[in-house]
């Protein structure tokens, strides 16, 4: 999925700068195979760590907010639909699992266009940069549990159904939110499609991304229509 952020944080004990020791260390911690097992607040934790380093040595490096993606669909629905295919074709995922994995990146990404992300990197050693999402506070916990969520599916092969039960009730609050943020919009595909993709991983056949981009963009839009009246 991407990288994960809270808010730069205060009054935290600063640290200055003797070697790329302490970085490597710390953008080792705040990889997403470091903290796919924490609890958020240890996670939030180690954000700020990495925060305060670079703010106590501001000299040595570069930060700058850029937006997220010129392009979601190839750079997102594209690989995480592809990606969501394979793993059907591998038996890692039921078709049935893998609809609902898909609705949950779908919301996700449909909040991307509207955040930015800081890109941090040591003036004299910019391949050691680390990108950070920055997410609004109130939807920091939904958002950095489905990065751990795809993390699990993506490199550990292994879906959490804890985790993914945790999401799916939670995702309209997690909508609703969004939306009073002006952080939500759901992403239309170009071509409409109407095929059953559930049934299409059923019977064993690939599953184009676009296909599965149009059936989440219409399974989305009626849950927002039948659940919160908006006409999107």
């Amino acid at each position: 999925m991407t990288s994960t952020a809270i808010a730069r944080p205060h009054h935290i004990e600063l640290h200055r700068i003797t070697s790329y020791d302490k970085w490597e260390e710390l953008r080792r911690k705040v990889s997403l195979e470091s903290i796919v097992d924490l609890p958020i607040d240890e996670i939030r934790g180690r954000i700020e760590e990495l925060y305060a380093y670079v703010d106590s040595n501001r000299e040595r490096f570069d930060v700058k907010t850029e937006p997220i993606s010129d392009d979601i669909l190839g750079d997102h629905f594209k690989p995480h639909f592809t990606h969501l295919d394979e793993l059907v074709f591998e038996r890692i995922l039921t078709p049935r699992d893998a609809v609902r994995v898909a609705e949950l990146v779908y919301i996700y990404d449909c909040v991307l266009p509207h955040l930015a992300e800081d890109v941090i990197a040591p003036k004299d050693n910019p391949e050691l940069k680390v990108t950070v999402l920055i997410i609004p506070d109130e939807l920091y916990d939904w958002m950095v549990k489905l990065d751990c969520l795809w993390f699990k599916l993506l490199f550990r092969r292994v879906l959490d159904r804890n985790l993914l039960r945790h999401l799916e009730e939670r995702k309209m609050e997690f909508i609703n939110i969004a939306l009073e943020l002006k952080v939500f919009l759901p992403i239309p595909p170009k071509d409409v499609h109407e095929a059953d993709v559930e049934k299409l991983w059923f019977r064993r056949h690939r599953v184009d991304w676009k296909l599965v981009h149009d059936y989440v963009y219409r399974k989305v839009s009626g849950l927002l229509h039948e659940q919160a009246g908006i006409h999107i």
